[in-house]
């Protein structure tokens, strides 16, 4: 790629390599015309090869990467948005959710440990592109952003926010997976979504002072400019550089937190058993039946089911909470769940039914990853809450597309 700046008004262009050579034979041929003594000052600024029409121009560009959703856990986080030559030039918030085909996000409940509980299943996620931070001035003329998935033949936008260098796009998309495969989940762990930043240009004179300049005046400004740049943002890739590959660490962090809680609960019901074992008759405490009942829960991996918890003063017919089943009624519960519509009588599960305590050092952390202080929204589910709402709104799908 070749870049062009028009040293006036500061638009620029990027050209590919075979378009700059056509213009540098049609530079060639207007001189050699001018020497047989063409007037070439006449000539149409279609034919002229120092004019370029405007068009929007790449600001940068934003990854994020699409681990969490073989969890399916939602995903937030503020990118940096990076030019070709790896400067930073602003911040994309975006949102990757595992959601219902309506685009309602789904809770926590759906998280899965092994990813292969979610293949031949329907699954649907959405990509909401929030909000951007954009540094250059220049650029409050207007702000889009685009991307596209490995299937899409054509880009998808968000709309063009202009007056402001802070544009919210509200913009959201549900994609939907008729039946999961492994190769979706491949294209989970080991791909991401690139977002294309790109920013509105005007055919404007430019500042009046700098047309009286020679172009080697307005070259010698403009590297005395770049390099008063370049020291300024050396100064702050020093003090604030993130650390590499937050969006992995973050994802992995809240994996270990609900590998915890999972954990946390089998121990609880294995010193449940003890207990209960330890106050029977002694003529009841029999090794062979303790062994079979601990052997049960010590190899469960446990069985996720939910309930309903009635609390003091409520009516209705309570929260649904949902929590794992170790040992030798694991496999009935779970057969009881499927006619049940996955809902089983407290009663029968509240002897499973432990609080757990969040680790505060995991919360601290989470927040301490993220770019601007608040955790992604899977990592805040390490503190016990999924976000559902996005600078203000409701996350509801605005468009659906399918993936086969």
């Amino acid at each position: 790629m070749v870049k062009m700046k028009n040293l006036l008004n500061g638009n620029t262009w990027l050209w590919a390599h075979g378009k700059f050579v056509d213009r540098k034979y049609m530079i060639q041929d207007l001189y050699q015309r001018y020497l047989d003594g063409e007037d070439v000052n006449s000539i149409p600024k279609e034919e002229d090869p120092f004019w370029e029409p405007t068009e929007d121009i790449l600001i940068g560009t934003a990854d994020i990467f699409l681990q969490s959703l073989v969890n399916a856990m939602d995903f937030f986080d503020q990118l940096s948005i990076t030019d070709y030559k790896g400067q930073e030039e602003g911040k994309l918030t975006v949102n990757i959710i595992p959601c219902t085909q309506a685009g309602l996000a789904l809770d926590e409940d759906n998280y899965v440990e092994d990813p292969k509980e979610l293949l031949k299943k329907p699954f649907h996620f959405k990509i909401e592109v929030n909000s951007a931070e954009i540094h250059k001035p220049r650029f409050s003329k207007g702000v889009k952003v685009k991307y596209r998935l490995l299937t899409d033949k054509n880009f998808t936008e968000t709309k063009q926010v202009v007056g402001t260098l802070s544009p919210e796009f509200g913009h959201s998309r549900v994609i939907s997976i008729p039946k999961l495969k492994e190769q979706h989940l491949d294209f989970f762990r080991d791909n991401s979504i690139t977002f294309l930043v790109y920013g509105k240009q005007e055919d404007a004179a430019g500042d009046p002072k700098l047309a009286k300049l020679t172009t080697k005046e307005l070259r010698q400004m403009e590297q005395i400019g770049s390099a008063a740049e370049s020291s300024r943002r050396k100064s702050v890739f020093v003090h604030d550089t993130p650390a590499p590959d937050n969006a992995h660490i973050r994802t992995e962090l809240v994996l270990m937190q609900r590998k915890y809680e999972r954990l946390a609960q089998k121990e609880k019901r294995m010193m449940q058993l003890c207990d209960e074992w330890g106050k029977k008759p002694p003529e009841d405490q029999q090794f062979e039946p303790f062994f079979r009942a601990v052997s049960a829960v010590a190899h469960s991996t446990g069985t996720r089911l939910k309930t309903r918890v009635q609390l003091l003063n409520q009516t209705d017919d309570g929260d649904t909470v949902s929590l794992f089943v170790f040992g030798e009624e694991e496999e009935s519960l779970a057969k009881e769940a499927e006619r049940t519509n996955g809902v089983i009588d407290y009663d029968k599960v509240k002897e499973h039914h432990f609080p757990v305590e969040k680790h505060s050092y995991n919360h601290q952390l989470a927040r301490h990853l993220s770019h601007d202080g608040r955790a992604s929204n899977g990592a805040k589910a390490a503190g016990g809450q999924a976000v559902r709402t996005s600078n203000g709104k409701s996350k509801e799908g605005s468009s659906a597309c399918q993936i086969m």
